[in-house]
């Protein structure tokens, strides 16, 4: 049997064991379900818990400090959260205020043309000796004789 199955079967294994033998020897191979059986069976008591007073007054005071801390750790995160909101705001107002207009006469050429979609070409301007040293750097002796 699976541990589902199991579980699903503990009100009847109390009453009845011996009617679920597949069971008892799942209960004998496994540990975990053995532990909730275990736990089961002591809610199902009705029996009171009695704890004693001063684990009981420690526990206590365990769960309020613990609170406390939770209700700290919130209320600073809150806190923190609502400065920070109010630093942009006061940080976007100081600086729309005293930002100078930008025009596009402003910009240069070369941001107004890596920023567009556009395909202009830039003209080049180059001097015939520096088209000469190009050709020998990079042509064949035949391709510069035809240009006299």
């Amino acid at each position: 049997m699976k541990c589902e199955q199991v579980q699903e079967l503990f009100p009847e294994l109390q009453e009845h064991p011996e009617h679920y033998p597949e069971a008892q020897e799942h209960l004998a191979n496994c540990s975990s379900c053995k532990t909730l059986l275990h736990i089961f069976e002591g809610f199902s008591d009705d029996t009171p818990i009695t704890i004693d007073p001063l684990k009981r007054d420690e526990n206590f005071i365990n769960i309020q400090k613990k609170m406390r801390r939770h209700d700290r750790i919130v209320i600073s995160r809150r806190i923190s959260s609502v400065a920070a909101v109010f630093f942009l705001a006061i940080v976007t107002m100081f600086n729309i205020n005293q930002s100078p207009s930008i025009s596009i006469a402003n910009i240069s050429d070369d941001v107004l043309y890596l920023q567009s979609e556009s395909s202009m070409v830039p003209v080049v301007s180059m001097d015939q000796n520096a088209i000469i040293e190009y050709l020998v750097e990079y042509e064949n002796i035949e391709s510069i004789g035809n240009l006299f």
